[in-house]
């Protein structure tokens, strides 16, 4: 069985040497009808990219080469206004698992201004919501992450609830935060064994304190 939406399912792209793969979901058992992408006509979406089933791109959306956003297990997909997802990221969804938003159920939801960075992994059921910037070769999964949270390359975000303006630091670089905070600690034990050292003279010596 298959569905067609009606809007067009192909991108604003000029090249007439490659186009991108945009084709409905194959017929399968766990998702039994076709569906095309809803792209609009001011998105962009690259040579080498895949965009496959029920995905909707809105207005000035940009999609880099060599980008799969695979709606053919977990479906549907949002990716809001003006949001860029760069080279090499995956956009794919576990079936049968999704999250609502505003009375409806997605897979995969992104709001609007988001930015994605190169060869990260967006793994439904996943929501992210406005001004979200995802580091390379990130991973999101199974999470909620909101409005205006920094995710660091290479961090691993999943089975969280709310993720709320934060920001996830690489392993290396909470390492050396937790290496200075120690080096400033031992300064302070010092600075305070001083203190304790003056005290006791003082208490020893009334008559050198002058008024």
């Amino acid at each position: 069985m298959r569905e067609n939406k009606g809007s067009n399912a192909y991108s604003n792209n000029p090249s007439c040497c490659f186009e991108p793969f945009i084709s409905p979901n194959p017929i399968t058992s766990y998702n039994p009808i076709q569906h095309y992408p809803t792209i609009d006509q001011t998105a962009f979406v690259s040579q080498f990219t895949s965009v496959i089933g029920d995905v909707t791109l809105r207005n000035n959306v940009y999609v880099a080469p060599n980008v799969t956003i695979r709606a053919d297990e977990g479906t549907p997909f949002y990716i809001g206004s003006h949001t860029n997802i760069q080279d090499r990221v995956i956009l794919h969804g576990l079936a049968n698992k999704k999250i609502s938003v505003e009375g409806r159920k997605f897979s995969i939801f992104i709001g609007n201004e988001v930015s994605i960075a190169h060869g990260a992994l967006i793994h439904g059921p996943c929501y992210i919501a406005d001004k979200v910037f995802v580091g390379f070769n990130a991973i999101v999964y199974t999470a909620i992450v909101g409005s205006g949270a920094f995710i660091s390359y290479n961090a691993v975000v999943t089975t969280v609830s709310q993720f709320l303006q934060i920001h996830l630091c690489h392993l290396e670089q909470l390492l050396i935060l937790k290496k200075k905070l120690t080096h400033y600690l031992r300064y302070l034990v010092i600075v305070m064994n001083l203190l304790l050292q003056f005290n006791k003279s003082i208490r020893n010596y009334p008559h050198l304190i002058t008024c």
